[in-house]
């Protein structure tokens, strides 16, 4: 679970270069790749959004996925999120980030969204 405040941007560091990013709600957000860092996601809160939804995050050339659910909160704010290890999405495995009191875990759902055309940086 990721905490987000309206207004603010939370920064994703992932354990791959990044392919692909699924996001639940995308009225909501603004969704870009790292210039300088392939494995760096930013994600920027556009409203103060009252109801939780996911974003899921692909490997490039894999079948790994990420995901994470996106909670809204007005006092607490996660401004990055650091993914320590991969996940086995076939025993659904949780995964420690970073921040302590939050897990990553998956849920094979959401309507994708394609990153295609955004500069890459290094991987």
């Amino acid at each position: 679970k990721v905490y987000l405040t309206g207004g603010l941007a939370s920064v994703f560091l992932m354990p791959c270069p990044i392919e692909e990013v699924v996001l639940g709600k995308k009225k909501d957000f603004q969704v870009s790749l790292s210039d300088k860092d392939s494995k760096i996601l930013n994600l920027s809160v556009l409203n103060s959004f009252t109801k939780p939804t996911n974003i899921i995050i692909r490997c490039l050339n894999s079948t790994k996925f990420y995901v994470f659910d996106l909670l809204p909160n007005s006092s607490i704010h996660q401004d990055v999120v650091i993914l320590k290890r991969n996940l086995d999405i076939k025993n659904y495995q949780k995964s420690l980030i970073e921040d302590s009191k939050t897990k990553a875990h998956i849920e094979p759902k959401a309507l994708r969204v394609s990153l295609k055309g955004q500069k890459r940086g290094k991987k």
